[in-house]
């Protein structure tokens, strides 16, 4: 009855003067009560969707066009080291050793992005580094195309290693930077812990 009260509500929108933004809202609320309250989706599962949705499905359909394709956002790295910085430290718990991540401002025609994962004594909240690696990325970018180089292959990411630091590396897009590649990369980042290495 909740839901057919929302669509009731959605239809009247439409029938008297259409209001975009108000047809959007009622639309979110319906698409909250079917997946939270009918199909009792968790967070993870609702970002699943979305991104499923918004970037594969998109690029799918409207290929080189997709939104997918567009840069990152500042807000959405930070998004995405959030993420990431909540799974790992569920994992670390008790530990007395924290993930900290670091995001990175890059210039939007830079054609890859960098975070970084710090293990450390002290938690910290998701940081904003100043330090300017356009030039550093771009260099990478290039070895990584280099027709010398036929023996490596792009794989759109990198995972770095240096002492205590992992660096996420991969291609500015937003598709590689959504909150379920975030719940993806912390599991992979997880089992390779587990692994021992």
């Amino acid at each position: 009855s909740k839901l057919e009260k929302k669509f009731d509500q959605l239809v009247d929108i439409i029938k008297s003067d259409f209001a975009f933004n108000k047809a959007k809202a009622v639309e979110s609320e319906i698409d909250n009560v079917i997946l939270g309250e009918i199909l009792q989706l968790s967070e993870q599962d609702k970002w699943t969707i979305k991104d499923l949705v918004d970037f594969s499905i998109d690029l799918f359909d409207k290929k080189e066009k997709s939104k997918a394709l567009y840069t990152v956002l500042l807000d959405q790295i930070r998004e995405y080291g959030k993420i990431i910085n909540v799974e790992l430290n569920d994992f670390l718990d008790g530990q007395e050793l924290f993930a900290n991540v670091t995001v990175y401002k890059i210039n939007p025609s830079n054609p890859l992005m960098i975070i970084k994962i710090s293990h450390e004594s002290v938690k910290k909240e998701v940081q904003i580094s100043s330090e300017i690696i356009d030039t550093e990325l771009k260099k990478i970018d290039k070895i990584l195309w280099d027709k010398k180089a036929q023996n490596i292959y792009f794989r759109k990411k990198i995972n770095y290693k240096v002492d205590n630091d992992i660096y996420i590396i991969r291609p500015n897009q937003r598709r590689f930077w959504s909150k379920s590649m975030a719940l993806e990369d912390a599991s992979e980042l997880i089992l390779e812990l587990l692994n021992g290495n």
